[in-house]
């Protein structure tokens, strides 16, 4: 049976800048338990935390979920050898993306590029501006979203509270100029 997510995400998986966005797989969980049973990912992302193997499950029948639903798209990004070492995400309602990188890919610009391509796929999908959210003192994430292009925008910022932690992100966004968009559509 296939749902309305298996027509809006053809395209999936995302090759470009030496890596691979792909769906995650059961053959995964040892790599999402590594990825995400970290403090720095409890501390800024609504996940379990400790992260165990049944939370990777869950996780990624979640994510299969959402894909076939067509609301969300979470992908590992990958080497060319088929490591996953962290992920992106992309909320179609919102318009907007999320990453995460595992500790020891951290500081390697895996995060930028993967980063770069989904935001590409979303405009190539026909969304111009591109959302994404960061805590002011998530200063390497701020520096990822930076390098890609992405400008902080002068929203009020959403006030969020998970785990008993109250915080702050503000948004920033990715556009493309009008003479991109025309590009992109005449593109092959």
């Amino acid at each position: 049976m296939t749902g309305s997510g298996d027509r809006l995400w053809a395209g999936i998986p995302i090759s470009g800048e030496g890596l691979v966005l792909r769906e995650w797989t059961s053959a995964d969980v040892s790599a999402i338990v590594a990825l995400f049973d970290d403090p720095d990912i409890a501390y800024r992302l609504p996940v379990a935390s400790p992260f165990d193997q049944a939370a990777a499950q869950d996780f990624i029948e979640h994510a299969r979920q959402a894909r076939l639903d067509g609301s969300r798209l979470q992908l590992a990004i990958t080497d060319e050898e088929d490591l996953p070492q962290g992920e992106v995400s992309f909320t179609l309602q919102t318009a907007s993306i999320g990453y995460m990188v595992g500790a020891a890919y951290r500081g390697t610009g895996v995060a930028a590029r993967g980063l770069r391509l989904l935001t590409s796929f979303a405009h190539r999908m026909g969304i111009t501006t591109v959302y994404l959210t960061a805590e002011p003192d998530n200063l390497a994430s701020i520096a990822v979203a930076r390098r890609v292009g992405y400008e902080r925008t002068e929203a009020k910022p959403i006030m969020v509270e998970d785990k008993g932690r109250r915080y702050a992100l503000h948004t920033w966004t990715h556009s493309l100029s009008q003479d991109d968009a025309v590009q992109m559509r005449t593109s092959p």
